[in-house]
């Protein structure tokens, strides 16, 4: 999986386990007969990493401006 882009690696990800929740959500809601407004913080997550999935992995797609991988460098500026 390491030739796989980050977008096709992550939609596979994030497509398995929504079918997998979808199919044991749904059926537990036929029998109640209701959609109630569950795992919000799931929705909220799946949101956000589709909405910034272009923002995500910038530091690979730009590797002249050698951008850090990680945040840990502005941990020392802020004491």
């Amino acid at each position: 999986m390491d030739t796989l882009p980050n977008n096709v690696i992550s939609h596979y990800f994030v497509r398995t386990e929504k079918d997998i929740y979808y199919k044991l959500a749904l059926n537990r809601l036929r029998e109640k007969g209701y959609f109630p407004y569950k795992h919000r913080n799931v929705r909220s997550a799946y949101t956000s990493l589709k909405r910034y999935m272009d923002f995500i992995f910038i530091y690979e797609k730009h590797s002249e401006l050698n951008i850090e991988k990680t945040t840990n460098l502005l941990g020392g500026f802020f004491k």
